[in-house]
């Protein structure tokens, strides 16, 4: 258990830096992360095979096409399928698609490295992001339902 603690920890911790060991084009490329330590993930779905079949792909957000949904945040949409909605993560940043902006710093300057402003992705979920999200909206409901 302490030495899957400390590596849950790590791995969040080894976000913070930028993506290099994927090749100089992503040197300077960094994935959102929120600053907590990665939980453990509990693998109890059936798989992709009890989703609805337009869940089984990628999904993204656009202001027109084949699945009507809502917009419910920058990286997030609602879809109904037979009286149940969905809360889709990283379908997209608004409807650009996933986008590269730089990172800024508290005041709103770009953050450096050696020379180039880091950058990260905009748009997009992660397993760590999503896990985070869920396990909390999960803890939500529990009190909201007392």
């Amino acid at each position: 258990p302490e030495a899957e603690r400390t590596w849950l920890k790590a791995s969040a911790i080894a976000r913070q830096r930028p993506l290099a060991s994927l090749g100089e084009d992503y040197s300077h490329l960094l994935v959102d992360a929120v600053p907590v330590a990665d939980l453990k993930i509990s693998r109890s779905s059936d798989g992709v095979e009890t989703w609805p079949e337009a869940l089984r792909v990628p999904l993204l957000k656009v202001p027109s096409g084949k699945f009507q949904g809502v917009a419910s945040g920058i990286r997030s949409a609602l879809w109904s399928n037979e009286g149940k909605w969905y809360r889709l993560k990283g379908c997209g940043n608004n409807s650009e698609g996933f986008i590269i902006v730089p990172v800024q710093d508290d005041v709103g300057a770009e953050v450096m490295q050696d020379g180039q402003p880091l950058q990260k992705i905009r748009g997009a979920s992660y397993v760590h992001t999503a896990t985070i999200e869920l396990h909390s909206s999960a803890k939500v409901d529990t009190v909201a339902r007392r």
